[in-house]
């Protein structure tokens, strides 16, 4: 699987089918999934997400996959009225574009009760897509190289916002996994101090294909340096801040600023 990785170039991502097992096992716990549930899946197949948290976790489980060539914001309540899935996944564009829409009677009183979801929402648009629509939605985060979400909210809690910016944490470390939070050093913050995030545990890739510099660079010591920023709390809950390379993120997808440069 290819993917622009933690840094700016496209490299390919050395996954293995332990890793896919691994995702699909702890995608279904952090879920709650079982044999009944049926998952509407519509964001590309390429994915992460698609491949590892949904599909493989469905699979898995013993469920049912409903596959959408793609996601229609004006036919969404008509899928789910006709399939009656009971989850999904969503990114920040589709809850918009779903909250941005007129009411609509098949939005009451379905069978869709949770969802996942990345990328920033403000937390009173999250508020207001759960009253709404009678959905609840967690947050998770992962990457192609981490194979499953790494850090994840945990459905039996509420969501955490830090008390003094009102963000909503993308939640706790997941199944076996350790995050740390270190400085340009590499020594490992305090909470509250923002850093970049470190990510340990039993589902990373083996390497870059045919890349040993830059696999050598993003894991060190059984540590996945995320390239990612972000800040820890007491209770072990984390917050993203930003990317520290030069991706452009659109439609959920990041762009390298290289490859933007190459097109242009």
């Amino acid at each position: 699987m290819y993917t622009s990785g933690t840094t700016a170039k496209p490299k390919g991502v050395l996954i293995t089918h332990e890793n896919y097992l691994f995702a699909g096992h702890s995608s279904v716990l952090y879920q709650q999934l079982t044999p009944d549930d049926r998952y509407l899946i519509f964001l590309p197949l390429f994915h992460a997400n698609s491949q590892y948290y949904t599909s493989m976790a469905t699979l898995v489980v013993g469920g049912t996959i409903i596959l959408r060539e793609r996601f229609s914001s004006t036919d969404f309540w008509n899928v789910v009225d006709r399939y009656q899935p009971t989850a999904t996944s969503l990114v920040a564009t589709t809850i918009k574009m779903l909250l941005e829409m007129p009411e609509q009677e098949k939005e009451k009183g379905h069978p869709l009760k949770r969802a996942g979801y990345g990328l920033f929402v403000p937390y009173p648009e999250l508020l207001t897509f759960q009253e709404r629509f009678g959905i609840s939605l967690y947050l998770w985060y992962g990457m192609t190289e981490t194979i499953t979400t790494n850090i994840v909210t945990p459905l039996y809690e509420e969501m955490v916002r830090d008390p003094e910016n009102g963000i909503v944490s993308i939640g706790k470390p997941g199944l076996g996994h350790e995050v740390k939070i270190i400085d340009e050093d590499g020594e490992e913050l305090p909470y509250g101090e923002v850093g970049q995030i470190l990510i340990k545990g039993p589902s990373l890739m083996k390497g870059y294909f045919k890349n040993l510099e830059a696999t050598s660079q993003t894991l060190q010591g059984g540590w996945l340096h995320t390239g990612d920023s972000g800040y820890m709390n007491e209770d072990g809950f984390i917050w993203f801040i930003d990317r520290s390379k030069d991706l452009i993120k659109r439609a959920g997808e990041n762009i390298s600023s290289i490859e933007v440069e190459n097109i242009l």
